[in-house]
């Protein structure tokens, strides 16, 4: 039997000659501290496959070429980029929805629009590109895009869609797991 030398936080575990190839863990990695908050258990990136669909009535059908968006979570940050086309829209009525790879959660907050950050951008719509705003609320699968006039949001966005319209995201929110 012999000692056990214990040396917190001094000795590196290879160097920028000496690489290890790959990292198998059963459990997460502890990033600058010790503390939950500093666990990092799960990294997931992909692409999914999104819909568009009113909150009212009508229906908006997206080209089967250009409907994927692509998405990186990281613990339960989950962020969105890229970019469908409508390839045909129905008499559509209310706001857009864009469908999310995991549900929305909470993240403590009172106020249920404090869970996201990012843009969203609008193509060939014959509207002012500015004036589309994301919006997420706790326990939906998918984002809200509103009209933004003035200082209220309107639930029309949908109406303004036709074919070959693009729509453009690029925003992060929070989830469960």
């Amino acid at each position: 039997s012999g000692t056990i030398a214990v040396a917190d936080n001094a000795i590196d575990l290879g160097a920028s000659g000496v690489r290890f190839k790959d990292l198998y863990l059963s459990g997460g990695v502890f990033l600058g501290g010790t503390g939950s908050a500093n666990k990092l258990d799960d990294f997931e990136e992909g692409i999914f496959t999104a819909t568009v669909t009113p909150s009212g009535t009508g229906s908006m059908t997206l080209d089967s070429s250009q409907d994927e968006l692509r998405y990186s979570k990281i613990g339960k940050r989950v962020f969105i980029t890229g970019g469908v086309v409508i390839s045909s829209s129905s008499s559509p009525t209310g706001y857009m929805r864009i469908s999310l790879p995991y549900i929305v959660t909470n993240s403590g907050s009172a106020n249920n629009s404090r869970r996201s950050t990012g843009s969203v951008w609008i193509s060939n719509a014959g509207e002012n590109v500015y004036e589309y705003q994301l919006f997420i609320i706790n326990g939906e699968s998918y984002a809200r895009i509103y009209k933004g006039i003035g200082t209220a949001l309107e639930s029309n966005s949908a109406q303004t869609m036709s074919s070959n319209n693009s729509i453009y995201v690029n925003f992060s929110y929070e989830t469960t797991s």
